[in-house]
């Protein structure tokens, strides 16, 4: 048991925040129960949607390679974006729209291939 830095009554050494005053103790663990804790997810899966959206606008054929690594960026952003999104993380909009990006230019080049 610890004594709260705000009001001086005793709580528990782990609280976030003092259940009497509402005083925030461990600012950081506040803020990552607050965020989720895991924002890499939405900006992962929104800027593989942006590099899938740029490769687009390349005049040159796609090359057997190319399509591949297009391929594997787009399920990548698809995949991290609905963890993201299915789990609550911070970023969920950054999710989403990495995988509006990532699901049209997959669209899109399935169409220019055939």
């Amino acid at each position: 048991m610890i004594f709260c830095r705000y009001c001086g009554k005793q709580i528990h050494e782990s609280a976030p925040s003092c259940p009497q005053c509402g005083g925030v103790l461990h600012p950081q663990l506040a803020a990552s129960a607050a965020d989720g804790g895991q924002i890499w997810l939405g900006i992962t899966s929104l800027i593989l949607g942006i590099i899938c959206t740029l490769i687009l606008f390349d005049d040159k054929p796609m090359d057997k390679d190319t399509t591949i690594g297009f391929v594997m960026f787009a399920a990548v952003a698809i995949v991290s974006g609905s963890v993201a999104i299915k789990n609550h993380f911070a970023g969920r909009k950054m999710a989403i729209a990495g995988i509006v990006l990532s699901s049209i230019a997959l669209l899109a080049m399935i169409g220019l291939r055939t």
